[in-house]
């Protein structure tokens, strides 16, 4: 389709709907036919969220790097600093529009990337600065492209019209410097790859037990036992007997009571082992499945799995340079480009940075020994430790030590009063020397 010279890309063209080998085999070993629904047709980001799998996943990454500081930089000849100054500081990190909070932007931006695709509309005032920034909904956007290379976004919104008595629907295009977007996996480096669309199966097996188990139950989880007899009954004597005996018998206050049965009825009960009763197992497998999708550790699952106390930190750090740094990447990088003006980038001046430092240091006796060695060592200053620890500043503790004595280092490099101290007494040496040869020649 085309407007205004573009080509609308709808999306790719979806797959005949089909069971994959999970959910054939849990309709096998269940008898669940999904007869009142398909539960992997239509799959959308909303229903995939209802698996708990992936809402904790979801929740964690988008929370995790919504919570990290996030700030403009200004390069000085000294390093950098907070540009607190720039007007583009407090929009992006404070207040993205109207009483909407930097945090509260930047977890549903993250929210929709998981997925695929976050988009953010960019409103500039007057002379081109940043005034707002405003999520748009992934479902309502659409990547438009040209025959040359270009291309925009198109994006549909609706408002009400008291007119019609309902909402209508308009629709406007959007050049790239006016939306920031988010991908996760991109094969063509403007779509991300919607991952409602690539596990739409594996998201339908999850669901897919959740409402076996739910009819299961609804049902009283069995049929508690079955009535039998060698004479032929008619189907008034049958109904009969089934209201006459769940009337008596059936229900939890008269668990124990002893039944009477004539016209040659027997009673046999019917049991299910647990693993006929529950998905449990393939509940386990599937959110395996999701650690694999998102890139999360097991552990984040609330799954200890096959983890030890010696590797969870490490997978934790994996999360963070795996899983947390690529989206932190990108978001600076398109913040960079879409936010500050063409002076600003060619120069260099300015940059945006998320903070993952706080992820990676450790525990306090792991930072405690890294803060020992920088100092020792003279690489770190002790202001710079009580930095990083968020701790104020201290006069006099911002120059390196001396690995050797911990004297402090002087402007030449070298430890300042040791070398004054030395050069006094060679002089003091040299004078009594000259002194004591004088006195000898006389």
């Amino acid at each position: 389709m085309r407007l205004f010279g573009y080509n609308i890309q709808i999306g790719r063209a979806k797959p005949e709907q089909r069971a994959s080998g999970e959910l054939a085999a849990l309709i096998a070993a269940y008898g669940y036919d999904g007869a009142d629904v398909e539960y992997s047709a239509g799959m959308t980001r909303e229903r995939a969220l209802q698996i708990p799998a992936v809402w904790a996943a979801v929740k964690t990454i988008s929370q995790t790097l919504a919570s990290l500081p996030f700030d403009l930089y200004e390069k000085t000849s000294t390093g950098a600093k907070y540009a607190d100054r720039h007007p583009n500081y407090y929009i992006t990190k404070h207040e993205t529009s109207d009483y909407v909070t930097g945090y509260s932007f930047r977890q549903m931006l993250f929210a929709d990337a998981c997925f695929g695709n976050a988009y953010a509309r960019i409103y500039r005032n007057g002379n081109g600065r940043v005034k707002a920034l405003q999520r748009l909904n992934p479902d309502y956007v659409q990547v438009l492209t040209n025959n040359v290379g270009g291309w925009g976004y198109h994006v549909t919104t609706g408002r009400v019209n008291p007119n019609l008595n309902g909402t209508e629907s308009q629709a406007e295009t959007l050049l790239p410097y006016e939306v920031i977007h988010l991908k996760g996996i991109t094969m063509d480096g403007l779509n991300g790859e919607e991952i409602t669309d690539i596990f739409r199966d594996t998201f339908g097996v999850s669901i897919s037990a959740v409402g076996f188990e739910k009819y299961f139950y609804a049902n009283k989880a069995s049929i508690g036992g079955i009535l039998t007899t060698p004479n032929m009954l008619s189907d008034p004597d049958r109904k009969k007997i089934a209201e006459q005996f769940g009337g008596k018998y059936a229900g939890v206050k008269k668990t124990g009571s002893t039944a009477v049965l004539d016209n040659g009825l027997t009673y046999q009960k019917i049991t299910l082992t647990p693993a006929e009763a529950s998905t449990q197992e393939v509940q386990q497998f599937q959110v395996r499945q999701y650690a694999r999708i998102f890139g999360m550790p097991l552990h984040l699952f609330q799954d200890l799995g096959d983890t030890t106390f010696n590797n969870v930190e490490t997978m934790s750090t994996q999360f963070v340079t795996l899983c947390l740094r690529p989206f932190a990447v990108q978001t600076e990088q398109e913040f960079f480009i879409k936010t500050l003006t063409r002076d600003e980038k060619t120069q260099g001046k300015y940059f945006y940075r998320i903070n993952l430092n706080g992820l990676l240091r450790g525990d306090t006796k792991t930072r405690a020994e890294l803060y020992a060695s920088g100092i020792a060592n003279g690489w770190l200053t002790r202001n710079e430790a009580r930095a990083l620890e968020d701790f104020n500043t201290i006069e006099g503790l911002d120059k390196p030590l001396f690995p050797l004595n911990m004297a402090v280092v002087g402007s030449d490099g070298m430890p300042e009063g040791i070398l004054d101290a030395n050069a006094d007494a060679g002089q003091s040496n040299t004078d009594t020397n000259e002194q004591a040869a004088a006195n000898n020649g006389n």
